[in-house]
Order: structure tokens, then sequence, then C-alpha cells
């Protein structure tokens, strides 16, 4: 009984979905077009099956390994079979609807670059439903960049059509490149000081490193070279000036990991404040001394330029001393003795110390000022001098200007400090590095 009953209840579903189902040969009442998205299903269709191919393009030391063709094989598919022979056309399709949206950033191969068999004609007879599409792409160890080598193809008589609202007629190599050295870099600026004698500030060396996963079989040596190419000043940033830098290869045969070392030299280049970037380039340095581009071993090292503000002087500071009723005195560690508003309580014998390091005091003026100089009172039994101080200017608080270099603390009771540009600030941020067991302050005194 429960059989009888399920083939019953089989037979009206299925003669249910019969009654409903449409008749491809019908043109009567509805679109047929339009209700299968554009497709007439009555037509038979060729269309890519497989619409991307991804290869990874491999490089080690700027040299590419495999073949310098390599061919590519595509699927396609009839949405039926043929009732005569026909053709389709495979061809580079520059207009190729995701080069605008996926493959933006790729660069696009060339007609130079491909190349199909036959001229691209595939011939179809009537037992074909499916059949594969050979691409060869040449020239892969000159494809550096993502590249994308886009395909379409075409009906050539009246059998096939291609589909309307999609894009299965087109189908993508994606070709990737793959260095087997890694190009590590430092992220930190190095810092210029422009003023009476151009300084660097802080570091003079910028550090690169390449790291490989198995050791390095050739000989020869690899390097940094500058490559403008890489970069593009814009209203931003700069390109750094000629001659600023030193450089030299190391050997690279056997190793894993290789650090390079870029040091700096000649800031007197620098003639406007600003941010700059010095573009180098990994170079493989073979035997015979020819060069080789290590794959992604771009290296923009940035550099910011300051115009000095503050400078040491002998000379007694200009202008009128601002008061410091109004001021706030803060610093980033409790001070070891004294408390830290004795820096601003008028008295040479009163102060505060820290322990070694490097110890940040800020002095709020409660307002901006346009300041001329400042003093900084020492220790007045000289027992405890800071080995520098490097003066930074601010209106918030927060985004903050170096006006000085590191500047030496002088044998002197009184440090003195000139102005040597117009330099309006409310906030006063000092860098006091101190290198023996303390450091102490006294006082500080601005002027406008």
């Amino acid at each position: 009984m429960k059989k009888y009953i399920y083939f019953i209840a089989l037979a009206l579903t299925a003669g249910s979905f019969a009654s409903c189902s449409h008749d491809y040969n019908y043109d009567g009442e509805y679109d047929i077009k339009e209700y299968f998205s554009g497709s007439d299903p009555r037509t038979n269709l060729v269309y890519f099956s497989s619409r991307v191919v991804e290869y990874t393009n491999n490089f080690f030391g700027g040299m590419h390994i495999g073949e310098d063709s390599q061919e590519f094989t595509l699927s396609a598919n009839l949405s039926r079979n043929l009732t005569n022979a026909g053709k389709v056309q495979v061809a580079l399709a520059t207009d190729a609807p995701l080069l605008e949206t996926t493959y933006k950033d790729y660069a696009v191969a060339t007609a130079e670059q491909v190349e199909f068999k036959a001229g691209g004609t595939i011939e179809l007879d009537t037992k074909t439903s499916n059949f594969e599409v050979p691409v060869t792409v040449k020239g892969m160890s000159a494809i550096l960049k993502p590249t994308v080598v886009p395909i379409r193809i075409t009906p050539t008589g009246d059998e096939l059509q291609s589909p309307k609202n999609s894009s299965q007629d087109y189908a993508y190599i994606v070709v990737t490149s793959k260095e087997g050295w890694k190009v590590w870099s430092s992220k930190e600026s190095i810092s210029v000081s422009m003023g009476e004698a151009n300084t660097y500030l802080g570091k003079t060396s910028f550090a690169v490193q390449l790291n490989t996963s198995k050791a390095f079989e050739y000989k020869g040596k690899i390097g940094l070279e500058r490559d403008n190419s890489l970069f593009k000043s814009d209203d931003k940033t700069k390109l750094a000036p000629e001659d600023i830098h030193t450089v030299e290869a190391v050997n690279c045969e056997g190793k894993r990991t290789l650090p390079l070392s870029v040091e700096f030299i000649n800031p007197e280049k620098f003639t406007e404040p600003g941010s700059y970037v010095l573009p180098l380039r990994a170079v493989y340095y073979d035997e015979k001394g020819d060069k080789h581009y290590i794959v992604d071993g771009e290296v923009l090292v940035p550099i910011k330029v300051t115009a000095v503000y503050v400078v040491a002087t002998k000379a007694d500071p200009t202008g009128t001393q601002i008061p410091t009723s109004e001021w706030k005195v803060t610093s980033n560690t409790n001070p070891r003795d004294g408390v830290i508003s004795d820096l601003i309580d008028g008295k040479i014998e009163t102060g505060a110390s820290w322990r070694k390091g490097t110890r940040t005091i800020i002095v709020d003026m409660g307002k901006s000022e346009t300041i001329k100089g400042m003093q900084v009172g020492m220790d007045n039994e000289w027992d405890y001098l800071p080995s520098s101080i490097t003066f930074y200017g601010s209106n918030d608080n927060q985004e903050w200007e170096q006006l000085s270099g590191s500047i030496p603390v002088s044998w002197a009771l009184w440090n003195k400090y000139a102005v040597l540009q117009p330099l309006t600030i409310r906030y006063l941020k000092m860098e006091v590095k101190i290198t023996d067991s303390y450091g102490k302050i006294s006082e500080i005194k601005i002027y406008k």
C-alpha cells in the first residue's frame, strides 16, 4: 500500500512540473530572452567554463626560474552539440570587463606576449560539447609585476552565439611574480636639521635586510641602487637630492639572510624643509657583473627635513622674560629628587633630578607666544649635568615640530639658546638625555 501511494504522488508531482514548464519553441505571450536573463535557450552558446587561471612566475635573485614561454589551457563549453561543423575564434581582449575592476592595477599583456595556435581559430565538429583552448604567454622572464592576459572566445558563424548578460565569453590568465628573496626595511625616517650647518639627527644609517627560505646558490653580490623611476614627487613629498647616501654590495653566495646598510652623508644637499623619499632597488650582480633586479626589491627611504629654530649661544637672550605664573610643567617620569614645579619657581638653588635615561619635560605657557630665546639652569652644585637637550614645539600638545638637534649641555650654570627665525608656540618640549647616574635641571626661562 505504501509503495502504491508513493508512485501516485510521484506521478502527480511530475505532471505538475510538466504543466508549469516552458516550451522553448513558444513565441507567444512572454519574452523568452528576458525570462532567461538575456539568452534564448534555443540558441547554442559557446563560453569559457574555466574563467580564471592563476600562475606564479618564480624568480631567485632577480633571475627567472623556468621556461620563458608558458602554455596555459583554458576550458570552453557549448550549451549543446552542433548540428553542423563550426568555428570559434579566440583572441586577446583588451576590452575585457574585469580590467576596469578586479584587475585595474594589473599590467595587461600585449599582443607580442600572447600566441594562439592556428591564429586562434578552433574547429568544432558535431560531437563537440567541450574543448580546450591553448594559450602561450611569452617573455615570462620580463614579467615582474602582476599581469593579466584577457582572452575572449567568439563564434565565427551562425551555429553559435556568445552569452548576452554574462561575461563567460571572457577568461583571464593572471601571472603573479614571486621572488625567492624577501626584502625588509626599517620604517624609521632619516632626520635632517637644516640651519647654519645642516646635520643628520639621531640615526645616520638605514637598515635593509633580505631573507630567503633556502641558501642562495649563486656567486656574486647583492646591493642597493638608486632608481628615481620608483617615485614621483607630489605636493607633500619630494624626491631626495642626489649624492646623499652610500651603500656597498655584499657577498651573497650560500646566504639565507643578508643585512644591508645605507649610510647617509652630505646633509647640506637639502636646502628646503619637508618630507623626502630616497628610492632604492635591490640588485643582484652575478659573477660577470651583470645586474638582475630583485622582484619586489623596491625600498623607499623616508627622510624628514626640519628647519633649525634653536641653537646654543653664549650671548644672553634678547627680549622680555615671560612670566611663569600661568605655566604648567609636566614630565614623563617623576623626578628622583625635587618636584617638577621647582623648574619655574625662579630659584636656581632648587630643581629636580632624574635617573639615567631620556626624560621628557613639557612646558605649557598657557597661550601661544612668539619666542626669541631660552635659558636652562643647571645643577648649581655641579654634581648632576645632563649630556644633551633636544627642543620641540607645538600649539596643541599633539603635533610636534623638532626645533633643534641634540645640543650638548655645557659646563655653565645657565645654558643659553637663541631662536634663529620667527617661532610661535604654546608648548615647549625638552628631551633631556642623561648618561650619568643622575641629571638635574634647576630652572627654565623663556623670552619673547
